[in-house]
């Protein structure tokens, strides 16, 4: 199971209907950090993956 790319669509999905850049502009950028954040953990699962597969 990919649970970053479910964390990505998850925070994504509520970026619209939660949080607004005008009128709650600290829930929406939290928002946009966690999509980065999991973004972020997603990059460095693809890096471990092909490290792994390199060292069989």
């Amino acid at each position: 199971m990919n649970y970053s790319k479910t964390a990505i669509d998850s925070f994504k999905a509520n970026i619209e209907p939660f949080s607004d850049a005008t009128s709650d502009p600290e829930k929406y950028n939290l928002h946009l950090g966690l999509i980065n954040l999991a973004k972020a953990v997603a990059e460095i699962e693809k890096r471990l993956n092909r490290i792994e597969q390199k060292s069989c």
